[in-house]
């Protein structure tokens, strides 16, 4: 295998993948955003360009777990606020509302930094850009000037936190299907983020160290770069950020593994075998879409009990036949033989019939299956006997049923999960699955 082989798979699988939304503006998510991000008014341009500056701040893990908590985050603060979003520079409104996010135990270790960067955009745009990024944007000559600005005005933006600056100049510079508000720039010159994803890929080409810590390695992060950005414009020299986010898509299913490029040939076939079968990317991200059944929220509630990490709905899984699978619950960090496990708490199944018997001259009541199983049986069976045939070797799904239908289940649908527990068992199956698997 040579580099130059996986530098054509990864060229294709640019190509194929170049017109995904970004989940920050994605118009199929579960919840709009407050605008068209892709409206052309001069006002509207202005309002996305502050908008995502906002956005951007914020999209780190520690402070927000998930990007898509960050657009949900957004969201959230723009149906409050309206347009004074843009003008709050006290911290103190940002808190109140971040204490009232429902989803805020969904949000990263570090939340409460959020306020204090969220009002840092504020001042930026109105003391220093005068309310107009565009206009701002048009005083320098390239996009790099313009992110050791952004580095030197609002915090945590620079350093270590660059890839957030460079994020952003990627989003107004480019062409659909990003926003391409900052039209005196060209994308030739802009260097590719350096997110923890991109990061994965990147270790698998040897393109940067594999174990640095980039707060005490500035030159290091420097290097890291130029070396990334001039790899992407070997592949695409007019437009380098065309890499950016399929590489990020890529390293959602890399990050955590032991980077080579055997693994990154592995994950490359095996998107060019969904892609065969669905004819789009393998899973989309998005937030929370409805209401958590209570059979759900006991699990959700056991789950935070023990202070397991995890998301709700948060992975649409794209099969065959046109169908898709959107797991109840997502454990990153618990693994089962490598696989990240899934939690399927599932309490829709055929009920069963009473039937009476005579035997022995006495008549007798006894359980049974209805000659038809119900339809939602059948229909979700199928669903995960394709998700485990085409995403198996990554996932562990563990199903949850009742105990009425337990044997039946564990009896005919072995292809349907890899493990089966009643659903009384969650407290003891979660203590097993933070302390005792691997």
């Amino acid at each position: 295998m040579s580099l130059e082989w996986i530098k054509h798979l990864l060229k294709d699988f640019v190509n194929r993948n170049s017109n995904v939304y970004n989940v920050e503006w994605d118009p199929c998510f579960s919840e709009p955003l407050c605008f068209d991000p892709f409206a052309k008014s001069y006002d509207n341009r202005k309002l996305v360009a502050h908008y995502f500056l906002m956005v951007a701040a914020i999209t780190e893990s520690r402070l927000v777990g998930r990007a898509e908590n960050a657009r949900a985050l957004m969201t959230y603060l723009h149906k409050i606020l309206d347009v004074n979003l843009f003008g709050v520079v006290d911290t103190d409104i940002f808190e109140k509302l971040l204490g009232e996010v429902p989803f805020g135990s969904d949000l990263g270790t570090e939340k409460e930094e959020i306020p204090r960067l969220l009002a840092s955009v504020n001042r930026f745009v109105q003391k220093i850009a005068r309310n107009d990024l565009i206009e701002y944007a048009r005083g320098f000559s390239y996009p790099k000037d313009m992110v050791l600005d952004i580095g030197f005005n609002v915090e945590r933006m620079a350093e270590e936190f660059t890839y957030k600056s460079w994020l952003y100049m990627e989003w107004m510079t480019r062409s659909h299907p990003e926003l391409r508000v900052f039209d005196n720039f060209s994308p030739c010159d802009l260097f590719v983020p350096l997110t923890s994803y991109i990061i994965a890929v990147a270790s698998c080409l040897s393109l940067i160290p594999t174990e640095v810590e980039w707060e005490h390695e500035v030159e290091v992060l420097h290097q890291a770069y130029e070396q990334v950005t001039q790899f992407a414009k070997e592949l695409f020299p007019e437009d380098p950020c065309k890499v950016s986010y399929p590489m990020y898509l890529l390293g959602r299913w890399i990050r955590g593994k032991q980077p080579s490029l055997k693994l990154l040939q592995r994950y490359l076939k095996f998107f060019d075998g969904i892609y065969e079968v669905t004819h789009t990317i393998p899973v989309v991200y998005d937030v929370v879409s409805r209401e958590m059944s209570s059979f759900e929220a006991n699990v959700a509630n056991e789950l935070r009990k023990i202070h397991i990490v995890f998301s709700y709905e948060s992975h649409r899984f794209n099969l065959a036949k046109g169908l898709t699978y959107l797991p109840d619950f997502v454990l990153p960090n618990c693994r089962i033989n490598g696989k990240i496990v899934l939690l399927e708490p599932h309490g829709i199944w055929t009920h069963p019939i009473f039937r009476h018997l005579k035997v022995g001259g006495k008549r007798i009541s006894c359980r049974a299956l209805p000659s038809k199983l119900d339809e939602s049986e059948v229909y979700f069976t199928e669903k995960m006997r394709l998700f485990r045939k085409m995403y198996g070797r990554d996932y562990h799904v563990v199903l949850l049923v009742p105990l009425e239908v337990f044997d039946r289940v564990k009896a005919d649908y072995p292809y349907s999960y890899d493990e089966v527990y009643v659903g009384t068992d969650i407290p003891k199956l979660l203590y097993e699955l933070k302390h005792s698997r691997g």
